[in-house]
């Protein structure tokens, strides 16, 4: 049976020539079932041995696949088992990756076959590469009755069946025939034909799962700096991080100022940032859709949304020069927008006092979209549609919103306390200043008797790097409920200080606020509970994600999380420990220690060690890993903390820089993940300065930077597609045409 694909009039493929002596069928009729510790030398298995001969000039070589077809093993409804093997000579060499070396200079194969036959189904498929000798071998098909996936009632070898064959399951997955049943497949068997063909093309055999797909495009040969932008040079595609190329899930990553990265997942378009360590894909929420419905069917793109804010705001449109309006708009690929013609030409309208009702009321009807650019073919940020004449020469107007985002969100509360930095927050040990009594004394210690504190050393009037407790009094004997640590003094001599109580230290307290601390503090606070409070962020979060991708709350909504993989958001809270940038203090460089930190340093996090300490060299590369477990956010406790409700976060600051920021946080607007809108949020700790906590964002000009948590900052939620889904056959990834994943 000799077939091709393709639209071409040309048969190029070569010559390919199939023979059995035997036939083309396996009948099996009065067998009985083997299992398979039983298969050598039993009758009750039947063989067909196929010979293969061809050769082709054809560059892209030939290609074959021999099947089976016309499968008949039905009875009374149920579904018998064929059990099969393939044993292959002479025909190449066996490869399990052919799909990604079909192609090469030698003729491969690949046994198909899954062991067992429910339906029709590929047995091996094979590649005769271009060359004179070709391929001269055989296929030998083998197939029985599977006792192992077999059973009969009311007995069979032995074993009883549990529902005397009323139904088709049985333990494990048998298929359970009754007595009547069993006596019908004696006599009627069953059988299947081998079916061969051949195409000059790439057989689709076995779905491709997206990260098949992907992973052909990666880039083996481009070196990165993490230290400089990404750039046509310094990485623009899809690479394998560093140290994780011989994982059994290497980590893929995108780069760069790219367009194949787009999908379309639950209604809304992502683009993909880098694999997980178990093959699953993780995204970053990236807008909706524009639909366009054709009698070809329906088209996505994910690069050209109109989304106008639904809140009037009201704006100036006079110029002694005249804007320019149009009917339409375009988003550019680098961020921004551009006015554009549709029905209408871009006009010159100048709004003036005398003119200010007539014109703007003309230009809502026909042109309503501007820039407030007195040029014709300007970009914008902020492009603005007219809604209606206000007053003078104002104009109530939509304001466009930033595609890439789902709204804007403070981080945290208030950000005045270290524990603002995380995702979920526990005791808030808020930062103050104060005005401190005249001679006030600072001790080196504070001891709690069960009931008060008594300053240690207690011998000076000013703070310093080993005297950071007060209890605001001027007698060195005075006791006192509570104490005030301080750990930082400003120029102005401001002190910032937090306030401990019941025996606490400052140890206590940091643990308290972000879980570092060593195994005496963790065992003295082995009953404090971390991860209690959901932060500002991540309830806007969830209650997105509960909204539109799980039928909480609308029983006609899909649940798209059965999609998506329990991956970890990684929320690094841990104390920066690499010593040498002294603009970036550690831990123990910092206020905060009580043994010798400096008073004017302020604290920085794990993040700050990877992406802003020692970036200036390829030694340096990001990292995915997250080394506390607290820190590990999962909805599982099997992977990580177990302390989210539905599987979705946000970026890490390492995954920015691999996406194509520099360490150096110099500005770019050339890569993928700059919007030239809002700047958004990252999961990454940046610092704690006296007047807040901060967090890493990607800035409104791509590059690297913070947000303090309780400033407003854009939000691009993140979740992570399951090993093993599929796109859909078209789509190309590019936001004109986006993978769209395949839904079950």
């Amino acid at each position: 049976n000799y077939t091709r694909t393709g639209s071409e009039n040309v048969l190029a493929v070569g010559r390919i020539y199939f023979n059995s002596s035997q036939g083309t069928s396996i009948n099996l009729t009065n067998v009985f079932p083997v299992k398979s510790n039983e298969l050598e030398n039993n009758d009750n298995v039947s063989s067909v041995t196929l010979t293969i001969t061809g050769d082709t000039t054809y560059d892209e070589g030939l290609e074959y696949l021999v099947s089976a077809d016309q499968v008949v093993n039905t009875v009374n409804s149920k579904k018998v088992p064929i059990g099969t093997s393939v044993t292959v000579s002479n025909l190449g060499t066996s490869d399990d990756e052919y799909f990604e070396n079909r192609g090469g200079n030698s003729s491969i194969y690949k046994v198909l076959s899954k062991g067992n036959i429910k339906e029709d189904g590929e047995l091996v498929v094979g590649y005769i590469t271009k060359g004179a000798t070709g391929v001269n071998g055989t296929v030998t098909i083998s197939a029985w009755l599977d006792g192992d996936k077999l059973a009969v009632s009311d007995t069979y070898d032995g074993e009883e069946s549990d529902n005397n064959g009323t139904t088709n399951e049985w333990v494990g997955d048998r298929t359970v025939l009754t007595t009547t049943e069993w006596n019908s497949l004696q006599s009627s068997g069953v059988s299947f034909k081998l079916k061969v063909e051949a195409n000059e093309g790439i057989w689709v055999v076995e779905p491709l799962t997206a990260l098949d797909k992907i992973k052909k495009k990666v880039n083996t040969t481009t070196l990165i700096n993490f230290g400089e932008n990404s750039s046509t040079t310094n990485g623009k595609g899809l690479y394998i991080l560093p140290g994780t190329e011989s994982n059994t899930n290497p980590i893929y990553y995108y780069r760069g100022e790219i367009e194949n990265n787009n999908v379309l997942f639950a209604g809304y378009c992502w683009q993909m940032v880098r694999t997980t360590d178990t093959g699953g894909i993780k995204m970053i929420y990236n807008g909706m859709p524009d639909i366009e419905e054709s009698d070809v069917g329906t088209k996505y793109n994910c690069g050209s949304r109109k989304l106008m804010e639904n809140i009037i705001t009201t704006t100036s449109l006079y110029s002694s020069s005249g804007f320019y309006y149009a009917d339409d708009y375009e988003i550019l690929s680098t961020g921004g927008y551009r006015l554009k013609q549709k029905t209408n030409e871009i006009t010159n309208v100048e709004v003036t006092s005398s003119n200010a009702s007539t014109a703007i009321s003309d230009i809502a009807a026909n042109y309503p979209y501007t820039c407030r650019k007195t040029t014709p073919n300007a970009t914008c940020k902020n492009l603005y549609k007219i809604d209606s004449y206000d007053s003078g020469t104002s104009a109530k107007v939509y304001v466009s919103s930033n595609i890439a985002l789902v709204k804007n969100s403070s981080f945290s509360e208030d950000g005045t306390s270290i524990s603002d930095i995380g995702y979920m927050s526990n005791t808030r040990y808020h930062f103050s200043y104060s005005n401190w009594t005249n001679n006030a004394l600072f001790g080196s210690d504070a001891i709690w008797n069960g009931n008060s504190y008594t300053l240690t050393n207690a011998n000076t009037v000013t703070p310093d790097s080993t005297h950071h407790y007060s209890c605001s009094a001027i007698s060195s004997d005075v006791t006192c409920a509570s104490v005030r640590y301080v750990y930082n003094v400003s120029g102005g001599g401001l002190k910032s200080y937090i306030i401990l109580t019941n025996g606490e230290k400052i140890e206590d307290a940091l643990y308290k606020m972000t879980g570092n601390g060593d195994a005496e503090v963790k065992t003295r606070n082995s009953d404090y509970s971390l991860n209690v409070n959901n932060s500002v962020i991540k309830t806007t979060i969830d209650n997105w994600f509960r909204t539109n991708l799980t039928s909480e709350l609308d029983a006609n909504n899909p649940d798209y999380s059965a999609y998506l993989e329990d991956t970890v958001y990684c929320n690094d809270r841990s104390f920066k420990t690499v010593e040498g940038n002294t603009s970036l203090a550690t831990y123990l460089e910092s206020g905060w220690n009580p043994n010798g930190g400096d008073m004017t340093k302020f604290l920085f996090f794990g993040s700050a060690d990877r992406v802003w300490n020692n970036w200036y060299s390829t030694t340096n590369i990001p990292s995915v890993d997250c080394s506390n477990e607290l820190d590990k956010f999962t909805v599982s406790r099997s992977n990580g903390n177990g302390s989210l409700i539905y599987p979705v976060g946000l970026l890490t600051a390492d995954e920015i820089v691999m996406a194509g920021a520099s360490g150096r946080s110099y500005y770019n607007t050339t890569y993928y993940l700059y919007t030239g809108g809002y700047a958004f949020f990252s999961l990454s700790a940046n610092s704690f300065y006296n007047d807040g906590a901060r967090l890493f964002s990607v800035g409104n000009d791509g590059k690297l930077d913070f947000i303090v948590s309780f400033y407003d900052g854009g939000l691009r939620p993140v979740v992570s597609l399951k090993p093993g889904i599929e796109f859909e056959t078209d789509g190309d990834g590019t936001p004109t045409n986006p993978y769209i994943v395949k839904y079950n």
